[in-house]
């Protein structure tokens, strides 16, 4: 099979499919590509979000790509590219866990604070 440059429309079709939950086998078939196209454009849109300061929690929304995949992807850029790297993968990840750790306990505290007045 030859390559077949990635067009704009495919790409929001690409995402579309996603937000849908249509599997990555179905998203190939119904766009002629391959298993490994539809897995490799994910990963690139998830990059170029990345790029544009999307949250990783949007990307990893948006795109369904696997977390801990999508960080070696990032860290192995930063490493080959570090030029065009904003920021560290993981260290956005950390602070966003720990606010909504945070975000969880202030939650729960106030269901208690309620329930006893």
């Amino acid at each position: 099979m030859e390559f077949r440059k990635w067009t704009e429309q495919e790409d929001a079709l690409l995402l579309k499919e996603i937000a849908n939950n249509v599997t990555e086998n179905t998203i190939a078939m119904k766009m002629n590509r391959t298993f490994v196209d539809i897995k490799s454009r994910q990963m690139k849109l998830a990059y170029k979000m990345y790029e544009k300061h999307i949250s990783i929690i949007d990307i990893l929304d948006k795109t369904n790509v696997d977390e801990e995949e999508f960080i070696y992807f990032v860290n192995f850029r930063h490493k080959n590219y570090p030029s065009r790297c904003p920021t560290d993968c993981r260290v956005e990840i950390d602070k966003l866990r720990t606010e909504i750790y945070d975000l969880v306990t202030i939650v729960k505290s106030f269901i208690e604070l309620v329930k006893n007045k």
